[in-house]
Parts: C-alpha cells; sequence; structure tokens
C-alpha cells in the first residue's frame, strides 16, 4: 500500500510538472489580452478627447475676430465711455455667445461695458487684462464669475494699441459657457462612457450624459478633481469621479483656457475586466 501511494504521489507530480507550461501559458495570455483591451482603451479615450476638443481653435478665432472689429471700431477712437457703451451693446445684441463686452484702461479701471455696471469695477487682478496688458496680444480666456454680469464665463482680454504700437485699452470678451455644454454632447459615447469638462475648483461646466443632475455643481473634494488641480498635460488615469464610481479617464487641459477647464471622457474601469 505505501508503495502504490508514493507511485500515485509520483504520478500526480509528473501531471503536475506537465501541466505547468499550459496554465502559465494561459496566464501570460490572459494578462496580454487585459493589457491590449487596456491599451485599445485608452487609444480609444485619447481619440476620442482630440474629436471633442478639434472645434476649439474655431472658438478661439471667431472671439478674436469679435475683439478685433471693436478694436477697429470708430466708437473706440476716443475711449469715449457713451461711443464704447454704445458699440458694446450692439455687438451683444448680435453676438450672443457672449455674456458681456467692454473695455478697460491701463490702470483696470473699467470705463465701457454692455451690461450696465452698479459700480465702479477694476479687472487689474484679472489674468486675462494682465496678460493682455504686459504682452499686447489677446489672452487665453480666464474661466471666473463676471463682476458685472454675475455669470461665469470665459473672458478673454483683447489688446487696444495706437499707431506706434502702445497700449489704450485692454477689451474683454465674456464668452458663454454654453458651447462647452455642446461640445460635451456631441461626443460620440459608448454605452457606459461619460465625458464632462471641469474647473480647476471642481465646477462641472458641462457633463453628458446627467447633464441636468451633476451640470454647474461643484461636488465634494474627489479623486478626479484632486489630480486635474496638479494641472497635468493630456493623459489617462485610473480614477474615482464626484459620483464615486471608478473609471479610466482621458484627461486635457483646454487650449481655449490655458488648463483653467479640463476636459475628461470616462469610461469604465470594468471594461477590460
Amino acid at each position: 500500500m505505501p508503495l502504490f501511494n508514493q507511485l500515485r504521489t509520483r504520478l500526480l507530480l509528473i501531471v503536475a510538472v506537465a501541466s505547468l507550461p499550459l496554465l502559465l501559458f494561459s496566464l501570460y495570455g490572459y494578462v496580454d489580452e487585459r493589457q491590449s483591451a487596456r491599451a485599445a482603451t485608452e487609444q480609444r479615450i485619447l481619440d476620442l478627447l482630440q474629436h471633442t476638443l478639434a472645434p476649439e481653435s474655431i472658438v478661439i478665432d471667431n472671439t478674436r475676430q469679435v475683439l478685433r472689429i471693436m478694436a477697429l471700431a470708430n466708437e473706440m477712437s476716443t475711449l469715449d465711455p457713451v461711443q464704447c457703451g454704445n458699440l458694446t451693446k450692439r455687438l451683444l445684441h448680435t453676438q450672443t455667445n457672449f455674456s458681456n463686452l467692454g473695455a478697460a484702461m491701463p490702470d483696470g479701471e473699467v470705463f465701457c461695458s454692455g451690461l450696465p455696471a452698479k459700480a465702479t469695477v477694476n479687472v487689474a487682478d484679472r489674468s486675462w487684462f494682465s496678460t493682455s496688458l504686459q504682452r499686447k496680444e489677446m489672452s487665453v480666456g480666464q474661466l471666473l464669475i463676471g463682476r458685472i454680469s454675475g455669470d461665469r464665463s470665459l473672458t478673454f482680454g483683447f489688446p487696444l494699441l495706437d499707431e506706434r504700437g502702445q497700449l489704450r485699452a485692454v477689451l474683454y470678451g465674456a464668452l458663454r459657457l454654453d458651447w462647452i455644454n455642446r461640445l460635451v454632447e456631441a461626443a460620440p459615447l459608448a454605452p457606459g462612457w461619460i465625458a464632462a469638462a471641469y474647473g480647476q475648483d471642481g465646477f462641472i461646466v458641462a457633463r453628458h450624459p446627467d447633464a441636468e443632475r451633476l451640470q454647474g455643481q461643484t461636488p465634494p473634494d474627489h479623486e478626479l478633481i484632486r489630480f486635474i488641480r496638479t494641472r497635468p498635460p493630456a493623459s489617462v488615469r485610473e480614477l474615482q469621479g464626484p459620483d464615486g464610481v471608478r473609471r479610466i479617464y482621458g484627461i486635457s487641459p483646454m487650449q481655449v483656457a490655458s488648463g483653467d477647464i479640463y476636459l475628461v471622457v470616462g469610461a469604465p474601469a470594468d471594461v477590460v475586466n
């Protein structure tokens, strides 16, 4: 009987050793398949990010064109507040993508606004103003709540120069955020995927799906927004979002806002399980 048990043990050992390469091969195949699926998902996310961000350049060009038209208008020749105000009101009537248009003197004091100001407003502390003042070029957009409009918008500065290239004033255009929502809604998402745009404070500029429930909210601190606050370049990370769900997120700063707004596309983390 002991001899039989020894033989059986040796036989089982031989079978196990013989099966080991097959088991290792199967395990390697499973791991390789998961890695390939993960890489394919990440590439699909990055492609979708690039596709969704493509219209950004058109928005920037259109904004520059409106502010250039304002700069070249006869009403700006003397920096008269009344003439400038009439100009900006007319432009706001036709350029409905803007919540406000106006101009500030080099010291930052606003002397002209398409919307009425209830008190004296100074914008010297705004980055859009300082960029245009120092570089004498159009700034990128700054995500902020307007001191005159009271609305959250993306505000651009544009230098008004004289014939010698000296700065006379800084024009501004406060762009509504609706167009970002349209970008996000148009993203061709697979089932279970999400697309969104976040401000640095966690404010949800746009979200699809669940726009009605989440858009315009500033959820409590979460893993995704903590990563966005590091102002990373375009990248892919597995993180927990504001809804508590772990996703593989593609994250990219929007060129139009220089990192003030990040576009994200998320796929369920179990999509490669």
